[in-house]
Parts: C-alpha cells; sequence; structure tokens
C-alpha cells in the first residue's frame, strides 16, 4: 500500500513539474512569438516601418545583440514607464540625428538600412509628439 501511495505522489509531481515547465516555456514561446510585425506599439505605420527596417534587428527580443538590447528592446516597450519611454524617444531622435544610429558597422553589413534625412526628421518629428503626449 506503501508503494502504491509512493508511486502515485511520485507521478504526481511528476504530472506537475511537467504542467509547470510547459506552462513556462509557452510563456516564453509567446514573448519571443511576438515578431517585429506582430509587435503592437502603438506607433504610427510610416514610423514602425522605418523601426522595423533599420532598428529592429538589434533592439528586439529576437537580437542576440544583448548591449542593444538592453538599452533598448521594443519588444518591451509597453513595459516601460512614462519616464524611461520619454528618455528613450529623445535618445532615439538625437542618435538618428548624429547619424550614431544604426551604427556605422551595422551599416556595413546592411548599407541599404542608412536612414535617410527624410526618416530622420520623420522620426524626430513623431518622437518630440510623441515625448508631448506622454508629459500630459
Amino acid at each position: 500500500m506503501k508503494r502504491l501511495v509512493s508511486g502515485v505522489l511520485t507521478l504526481g509531481i511528476i504530472a506537475l513539474l511537467g504542467a509547470f515547465t510547459f506552462n513556462i516555456n509557452s510563456k516564453e514561446l509567446n514573448t519571443t512569438a511576438n515578431t517585429q510585425d506582430e509587435l503592437n506599439l502603438g506607433f504610427p505605420d510610416d514610423v514602425k516601418k522605418i523601426l522595423k527596417t533599420s532598428c529592429f534587428d538589434c533592439h528586439s527580443a529576437a537580437s542576440k545583440n544583448i548591449k542593444a538590447k538592453g538599452a533598448l528592446n521594443f519588444n518591451k516597450w509597453n513595459d516601460y514607464k512614462t519616464t524611461k519611454k520619454i528618455g528613450k524617444l529623445n535618445d532615439l531622435c538625437e542618435l538618428v540625428q548624429d547619424g550614431d544610429m544604426p551604427t556605422s558597422k551595422y551599416l556595413k553589413k546592411y548599407p541599404d538600412k542608412k536612414l535617410n534625412e527624410e526618416q530622420v526628421k520623420l522620426i524626430c518629428d513623431w518622437t518630440k509628439k510623441e515625448i508631448n503626449s506622454l508629459m500630459e
């Protein structure tokens, strides 16, 4: 009888651990399943298109560039506090205006991802508008 109870308890524990592990893995899959196309950032389409083309490769959960996605991860955008969003938006405009983003190292591999003046203006106009909106 003790063996039966022990066996049932062992199976129950294994089942619980399996379910718990599956739940964790499915949450991880759902997080990484947010591809750049699926991100619901609330950004205007024209801005999102530029960011998708020139920024998401390094600044999203799918990136292997830990430093870049540590600085800004668009998959976590909706989790950022308002003050952090304002700072990131300010940095974004400043970095693209100065030509520091995308980085020259990245542009050597992908020269077609370089932002033109019109794209930089669009990004900065949007960041300023978004900052004002967040501060209201």
